[in-house]
């Protein structure tokens, strides 16, 4: 069931700068409308990747983990992290139609991006070896979806529109499993591969997704803007170390399916991966839940050298945060047991411990995120990309040692020392930029 749009403008908080005029019971309503969107979210993930575990193989789990994988690397590398220069413009001016040339100018980006991916997704498949398990096709039709709601969920935030950007997602990432898993659970009588049955869908879901956020930004995107290609030139030159910062965190987070592939193959990766989707869902919904609404806010903040407001809101934003992911990993421990009952695959309940070790290594980069948008909100991109490359190296240097010789608790022992490290170098360069008058941290 689709909303009405209405809803959506009226909970919606006001433009940034103004979000002090709103009225204090919509405020609340959309907060409430906003996690129930979010536990819905975390809901549908969690049936679909228990469905996908039941009725498909570890193997099969292992090639949609890597095909998921594939999709967030390109995805990050079709945005260039572009949105980090143009957000912060939008932020910084009142007028629509200069707001308007930058978000256009951006999405044009992303479309010659997009083109420019696809040969490169299709060696990757090819060099891993599972390019034969799928549909090539339906691949490219979830990553033109996927790349077009990732900056509109963005702009969506940015523009404080959070009620449209959750439900956005919702539409994008859950909305379109229920349909995957009835289709994985029919019986395989036509040699279909389920893998396809689960990209239509997703297909299906992206699409959906971004026709419902184009229609929200739709003032934004008509009449067209002309375009200049000094425009690109300009901001990636502004955010060339962020966008290193993210690809390296991308490939910090995802280099141990690839390594585990090639050593230990498609039902090792399935089995990781399989924990990956729920312990990474803590680092997703305090983005959603507790980022989205205090980092428009911190910018603003950091922009007008109110100190005072800044500390307020790194503060809540840290107690927030945390709170939220102790809470989300209480559930997620308490319901895996139950999971695994239900599924009654002994080859994942005997990897268990994994689990538990993933959530403590999430629970650690979550602990970083107050120093990590300290920094970031002081245009401190350098710093952060010498911290990524740092904790990338280790990483992959990590995993390559620890993967043939311990198998899957060599990964999560890495990604827990790495998560460490990370957490250490920002809280380190984050108190050191307090001690140069550039910030105070909560």
């Amino acid at each position: 069931m689709t909303l009405p749009p209405q809803l959506f403008r009226k909970l919606d908080a006001p433009a940034i700068g103004h979000a002090s005029d709103a009225p204090q019971k919509n405020l609340r309503l959309s907060t409430v409308i906003s996690f129930v969107l979010t536990a819905l979210l975390l809901g549908g993930k969690f049936l679909f990747v228990v469905a996908l575990a039941k009725w498909t193989s570890p193997a099969t789990v292992g090639v949609y983990a890597l095909i998921m994988t594939v999709a967030t690397l390109l995805v990050c590398l079709i945005g260039l992290e572009l949105h980090s220069y143009t957000t912060r413009e939008i932020v910084s001016c009142d007028d629509r139609g200069e707001q308007a040339y930058h978000l256009q100018s951006h999405f044009r980006i992303v479309l010659l991006m997009y083109g420019l991916s696809l040969p490169f997704a299709f060696c990757i498949f090819i060099w891993t070896g599972i390019g034969g398990h799928f549909s090539f096709a339906l691949f490219a039709l979830v990553l033109l979806g996927e790349a077009l709601c990732q900056e509109l969920g963005r702009y969506l935030i940015i523009l404080s529109k959070l009620i449209a950007s959750r439900f956005l997602q919702l539409l994008r990432s859950a909305m379109w499993m229920p349909a995957a898993v009835l289709l994985i659970a029919q019986p395989n009588t036509g040699g279909s591969s389920p893998i396809n049955s689960v990209l239509i869908c997703w297909a299906i879901g992206t699409i959906v997704a971004a026709a419902f956020g184009l229609w929200h930004i739709r003032k934004l995107i008509s009449p067209l803007q002309p375009f200049n290609a000094g425009w690109g030139r300009q901001a990636f030159g502004i955010t060339r170390n962020y966008f290193a910062v993210a690809l390296l965190a991308q490939a910090q987070g995802y280099a141990d399916r690839f390594i585990i592939q090639f050593t230990l193959g498609e039902a090792q990766v399935g089995l990781l991966s399989f924990y990956q989707s729920f312990a990474n869902t803590l680092l997703a919904f305090v983005q959603t839940g507790v980022v989205a609404f205090l980092l428009p806010r911190l910018l603003q903040a950091v922009r007008q050298a109110d100190d005072a407001s800044a500390t307020a809101i790194r503060r809540r934003m840290w107690l927030e945060a945390i709170a939220l992911a102790l809470a989300l990993s209480l559930g997620l421990i308490i319901a895996m047991p139950l999971a695994l009952d239900q599924l009654h695959r002994p080859e994942y309940a005997a990897v268990l411990p994994i689990f538990y070790a993933l959530l403590f290594g999430n629970l650690l980069i979550i602990a970083g995120l107050v120093p990590h948008f300290q920094l970031y909100a002081e245009r401190r991109d350098a710093l952060l990309m010498r911290i990524s490359v740092i904790t990338t190296l280790f990483a992959i240097l990590g995993n390559l040692v620890a993967v043939p010789m311990f198998g899957l608790p060599g990964v999560v022992t890495v990604f827990m020392v790495t998560a460490a490290v990370q957490l250490a170098l920002k809280v380190f360069f984050a108190r050191r930029a307090i001690t140069e008058g550039r910030g105070v941290l909560c």
